[in-house]
């Protein structure tokens, strides 16, 4: 069997906020059962065992929900444990984690390096690829146009990258939507915030073609 991706939902349709313009509520409201609760602990132990055993190469967990932080710290800690003692030596093993990030505030260090761990493995913590502000940004960056949800939990890395590029030069522009959340940008039929920061990319880069043309 080729490498497995297996995406999660722990939380099931279960989430902290309700955004106007997320489909999944709705979606889930119409089913006969819109939530099955917090997966157990049972379940999870039979998936990774299954995973284990089946998977080539690699194996891949990827969280997602609603909102898959509600399922807490210690079913993550429980879940990687296990996973580190049933999946054999040689095959990789990968997790990310789709969150709206408010639950993450307030935690302490030690569980954010919890949930960084169950990202990105500690060997490639400075790898260029994952860490962007390891490589060097002085030289060779195309003109940059960002769109950012006020709620984003990338809104810091987004304005810390837009005061490097304006240090180095790079022509850049950045747009923050007031109440927005990560990947807003997905649900253009329902949000004209959306629509508008793709219109402004559209501008941005046909302005920077033209200026070299």
């Amino acid at each position: 069997m080729p490498p497995l991706s297996i995406l999660l939902k722990p939380a099931s349709s279960g989430c902290n906020l309700r955004c106007a313009y997320c489909f999944y509520a709705d979606e889930a409201g119409a089913r006969s059962v819109p939530n099955y609760g917090l997966m157990s602990r049972e379940v999870s132990r039979a998936l990774i065992e299954k995973a284990a055993g089946a998977a080539e190469g690699s194996v891949s967990f990827l969280f997602q929900g609603g909102e898959p932080t509600l399922a807490g710290l210690d079913f993550y800690r429980d879940f990687t444990e296990r996973v580190g003692q049933a999946v054999p030596r040689g095959l990789a093993v990968r997790y990310a984690l789709q969150t709206n990030g408010t639950l993450l505030d307030g935690m302490r260090k030690s569980d954010l390096a919890a949930y960084m761990s169950y990202y990105v493995n500690a060997d490639d913590m400075e790898n260029p690829y994952f860490a962007a502000f390891l490589n060097d940004l002085s030289t060779g960056v195309p003109p940059i146009y960002m769109c950012c949800g006020s709620l984003d939990p990338l809104l810091d890395d987004t304005k810390t990258l837009e005061q490097m590029m304006k240090y180095f030069g790079v022509s850049t522009q950045v747009d923050i939507v007031p109440g927005a959340l990560h990947a807003f940008m997905h649900y253009g039929r329902m949000m004209p915030e959306a629509v508008e920061c793709l219109e402004h990319s559209g501008a941005f880069f046909r302005a920077q073609l033209n200026a070299q043309a």
